[in-house]
Formats: C-alpha cells, sequence, structure tokens
C-alpha cells in the first residue's frame, strides 16, 4: 500500500507539473513559447500609465488566443506598482524608469528581481497648436518653462508677455520622475513645487488640457502625443520619432520596463508563460499602440534572459 501510495502520488505531481509547464516550448534559438490556451493560474500586474496602452493590448491578445484564467492589469503609474510589487501583491510591476535602489532593496526582500525592457519611448514636450511662438527648447529653456519663468516673456523677449500654465503628470508616474531627473537632478528647483502647476493622473485629460490652453505647456510619453491634438515642441532641436528615438539621439527617449522576482517565474508557471507571450509579441504591439519596438539584439537579449531564469522546467 505505501509503495502504491508513493507511486501515486508521484504520478499525481508528474501531472501537476506537466499541466503547468505544457504551454511551453521553445523556438530555433532556445527563446520560450507560449500556447495560451494551455496556461491556467492567475497573473497580476500594475504600474505605469505609459506602459498600460502596451500591457492591456497584450492582455486582451493573451485572452483572445485562449488563455482563460485572471489577469488582472491596473493603471497607477510607476511608483504605485513598484510598491505593490514590493510586497507581492502582484507578480508584474510595470514601469517607464528604471527601479531605483531603495526601491529594488525593497522588493528584494521577497528575491531577485529581474529587469525586462519593453520598448523605446519618448517624453514628448508639448504647447496648444494655438501656440505659434515656440518651435524648439533647448535644457535652459524647457527648465525655465515648467518651473522658473512666470511668463513665456522671460523666456524670449519676443514671446508673449502671458503667464505660463504648466500641465504636468502626477508625481507617483515614472514620466514625472524621468522629466525632473533629466532636468533637475532633484536639485534646484523642483518640478512640482513651480508655479500655476496642475498635475494630472490621467494622461489623455493632460494632452487635451494643454490643446486647449494657448500659454499652456506639458509633457507626456510619445503615444499619448500622438492621440491627441497638442503640437510638439522641438528638444534641441530635435522632434521624437523612429529614427531619432531608437538611435537614442532624441534627448528625452527611454526604455519602457517590466518587473518581476526570479522565483516568481518558476513558482507560477503562468507568470512565465504570460512574460514569453509579451517578449514575442510586444514589438508589434508596441508600433501599433504608438512607440518604438526594441532593437532585434536588444529584444533577444529580453527572450535570453527569460529562457535563463526558467531552464530546466520544460
Amino acid at each position: 500500500m505505501k509503495m502504491t501510495l508513493a507511486i501515486l502520488l508521484g504520478f499525481l505531481a508528474t501531472v501537476a507539473w506537466a499541466q503547468d509547464w505544457g504551454w511551453a516550448g521553445k523556438d530555433s534559438n532556445g527563446f520560450v513559447t507560449v500556447n495560451p490556451s494551455r496556461v491556467v493560474g492567475s497573473v497580476l500586474t500594475s504600474g505605469s500609465s505609459t506602459v498600460y496602452p502596451i500591457a492591456q493590448m497584450l492582455v486582451d491578445q493573451f485572452r483572445a488566443e485562449g488563455f482563460a484564467g485572471q489577469l488582472a492589469i491596473d493603471n497607477i503609474g510607476t511608483g504605485a506598482g513598484l510598491k505593490r510589487f514590493a510586497t507581492g501583491e502582484v507578480d508584474f510591476a510595470n514601469a517607464s524608469r528604471p527601479i531605483v535602489p531603495a526601491e529594488r532593496k525593497a522588493a528584494e526582500s521577497r528575491g531577485k528581481v529581474l529587469e525586462f525592457k519593453l520598448a523605446l519611448d519618448a517624453i514628448v514636450l508639448l504647447v496648444s497648436s494655438q501656440n505659434t511662438w515656440v518651435k524648439d527648447l533647448d535644457d535652459e529653456a524647457v527648465q525655465a518653462a515648467f518651473a522658473e519663468a512666470e511668463k513665456w516673456s522671460d523666456i524670449n523677449p519676443s514671446w508673449p508677455a502671458e503667464k505660463i500654465r504648466r500641465y504636468i503628470p502626477e508625481t507617483s508616474h515614472g514620466t514625472f520622475d524621468f522629466f525632473q531627473e533629466h532636468f533637475w537632478d532633484d536639485k534646484g528647483v523642483m518640478l512640482k513645487s513651480a508655479p500655476d502647476v496642475q498635475r494630472f493622473q490621467d494622461f489623455n485629460r493632460l494632452t487635451s488640457a494643454v490643446q486647449g490652453d494657448k500659454y499652456g505647456i506639458g509633457f507626456v510619453g510619445y503615444a499619448y502625443y500622438k492621440d491627441g491634438d497638442a503640437r510638439a515642441v522641438k528638444f534641441n532641436g530635435m522632434l521624437a520619432d523612429r529614427n531619432t528615438v531608437e538611435s537614442r539621439t532624441y534627448g528625452l527617449s527611454r526604455y519602457l520596463y517590466t518587473y518581476v522576482n526570479a522565483r516568481t517565474l518558476t513558482a507560477k508557471a503562468q507568470s512565465a508563460a504570460y512574460l514569453g507571450f509579451v517578449l514575442n509579441n510586444v514589438s508589434k504591439v508596441a508600433a501599433r499602440v504608438g512607440y518604438f519596438p526594441l532593437p532585434a539584439a536588444e529584444l533577444a537579449a529580453q527572450k535570453k534572459l527569460l529562457a535563463e531564469s526558467v531552464a530546466g522546467k520544460f
């Protein structure tokens, strides 16, 4: 009886293991492939509003291709998402900036944190289409426009002697963090304490507010700019486009990320399935949403990292 029970338990364990990883395969490069219809369990993800359009489309596609489990995604900003990630409330934290040391330390209380790049983005400087005077801003002019100047004429005497009204993301957004660090490095005039500032959780509302204010200025991720009517301003002589962003010559280009605990990928097979599906489809989705795909070599490096993280599981 003991032998029979041991055999039975071993059989059940084998079946459970096969079911968990039965969705998995490998392509000719050894990268993970995924059959969503064979994935079971739940996946929880939250974080960046900038990454959200990509993530939501991937979630919808994962479901459409057969995943029937729970797949939740919350659009709450990079900082808030990383806080949930650190406490284990979610499997993935999407981010529009790199994780900072304090956030990594908090999250690594649960194990090693892995960083996966998903796509390239650019922060776009926006003014209303009614604004006919601002064409190009350098670093000093951006600092003045978003924090230091009271009127447009303070930046350039030929510009209107009208108050500048500033429209920026809430401080919980990685876009806010990236912008502030790029121009102020947490020193001098702080972006969040500038006068005549309105902060937005919703980037679409921010873009609409800029468009509706002749004397306003704001900044958002590239995809939100493409969906709105506000006008992009050159930064140091360049507009954001595929060539300037992929070459990183546009000064406000950046990576978009997702973070996951290494233990999660091996303990929750469905999380590895979801990430594999994301990496295999993110380039097409990023282009459809309005972002920029990773260069082929960089995407291959992300797929390799996943393959190494789940090596031996299937």
